[in-house]
């Protein structure tokens, strides 16, 4: 049996919010399982395909961007806390990290 995701988890999942799945339901655009209480089930694999990763054979490419606006922010640590948290978030919706990159000015991280 395929693995299904409630409403909730799967708004998380894709990134987007508990609404935007209800609407994506009542214009088709999402395939939804009801339970019998009415309660709506995501197929993994309607996730999948959402996401652009079922069944296709290019990669999608995420870049986040963090960064400080002054040195003394950077002093403190802050940047490097953005970056721990921009892994963590990573790890937690499985995105692949294949890189962080410094920019020039030598304040910002691109993880892409």
């Amino acid at each position: 049996m395929e693995k299904m995701f409630s409403a909730g988890e799967a708004a998380r999942r894709l990134g987007v919010h508990l609404t935007t799945i209800q609407r994506w339901d009542r214009e088709g655009k999402l395939r939804v399982v009801r339970t019998i209480g009415g309660k709506r089930r995501i197929p993994a694999t309607e996730i999948e395909r959402i996401l652009g990763n079922a069944g296709s054979s290019s990669a999608r490419v995420l870049a986040v961007y963090g960064r400080v606006s002054s040195h003394e922010q950077k002093a403190r640590g802050d940047l490097n806390r953005q970056v721990a948290h921009i892994r963590e978030t990573a790890l937690q919706f499985t995105w692949l990290t294949a890189r962080m990159t410094k920019s020039r000015c030598r304040r910002n991280w691109l993880m892409t």
